[in-house]
């Protein structure tokens, strides 16, 4: 995806709430997000689903009438700088899944940035259908060929890698995309899954990706 860097995202983190609402599957949070078609405000959740809005945590910096909205790290005009604490992008989107929206999305749209590092709450329950552009998903295949090829992969993961089986492997940290893909198509949205930090679009081919980390293995023995 072309100018990742000035998108804006919003990711689901269930350490925040889902011990209130019985959840512990991102999966279900993000089918019921794109059911309604919408990221909804507090005040919008309440009048929609009391009983879930009853017994969410009340600890939260945003308003009631308002959404949180990461900005990417390299954004050019975030104004903001992370610390070494908390930064929203790698708090809930980096390895989560999330919505990614087209910067237009605060056009016409009252927001502030009162939160988090690189982080913004606009105004309103947020339409999918207007600016999503995408669904982020970490992809932790690319994630372990670009550190080999860098050479900075940890001997922990490095020693996990020479030994584990390829296609396993691939199945494995492929399942979420695959399920992010799945209910997607259920709610007839036609949109790429990318990994948010790079904007590369993941790919859908496991022979392909166990044919990489085939090759990666040789690479770091």
């Amino acid at each position: 995806m072309e100018s990742i860097e000035t998108k804006l995202f919003h990711g689901i983190n269930l350490g925040n709430y889902s011990e209130y609402i019985g959840v512990t599957d991102s999966i279900d949070i993000f089918e019921e997000i794109l059911k309604t078609r919408k990221i909804l405000t507090r005040d919008d959740l309440a009048e929609l689903n009391p009983e879930i809005y009853s017994i969410l945590s009340m600890y939260h910096i945003q308003s009631n009438n308002e959404v949180c909205l990461a900005i990417h790290p390299k954004n050019p005009n975030k104004n903001i700088e992370s610390n070494m604490y908390e930064d929203a992008f790698y708090d809930f989107i980096r390895n989560n899944i999330s919505f990614v929206f087209n910067e237009n999305i605060l056009k016409n749209r009252a927001y502030r940035r009162h939160g988090m590092p690189n982080e913004i709450e606009v105004t309103g329950s947020i339409e999918l259908d207007e600016n999503l552009e995408a669904i982020g998903c970490y992809d932790a295949i690319e994630n372990v060929i670009r550190l080999a090829l860098q050479n900075t992969l940890t001997h922990r993961t490095r020693f996990q890698l020479i030994h584990l089986d390829s296609s396993s492997y691939v199945r494995v940290k492929r399942s979420q995309y695959y399920n992010i893909k799945e209910v997607l198509k259920k709610y007839e949205y036609d949109i790429p899954i990318i990994d948010p930090l790079y904007g590369n679009i993941i790919n859908d081919n496991i022979e392909e990706d166990i044919e990489k980390i085939e090759k990666v293995k040789k690479l770091v023995k």
